[in-house]
């Protein structure tokens, strides 16, 4: 459908996904680290939990578009700037809710 033409378009949606895996982030942290822990655990850590975890998950993806682009001809990434473009798109998403939770925890 051409959606990569919408200027915009590709920015937001990996901003939507970087706040997505944020989320992600937490409920894995809650369900494996926060029990064990008892609370020994900062806010600070958690933090740096949420961007860690959303940026692997912004790099294997651009991992995954590169091999394609590579292995079967597409054009998923156009250009080194796309790519940067799309790391910090989502990583300025988990940014925001890994904040919002430090603030939320403290």
């Amino acid at each position: 459908m051409n959606w990569y033409s919408i200027s915009w378009w590709d920015l937001l949606l990996h901003g939507v996904s970087g706040t997505i895996v944020a989320f992600v982030a937490i409920a894995l942290y809650r369900r494996m680290v926060e029990k064990r822990a008892n609370g020994q655990i900062s806010p600070g850590f958690l933090f740096l939990f949420i961007l860690s975890f959303s940026a692997l998950c912004g790099v294997l993806w651009e991992v995954y578009e590169f091999s394609c682009d590579q292995l079967f001809g597409t054009l998923m990434q156009e250009n080194n700037t796309d790519t940067m473009t799309d790391l910090i798109a989502g990583l300025i998403g988990a940014l925001i809710i890994a904040l919002w939770t430090e603030i939320r925890s403290k």
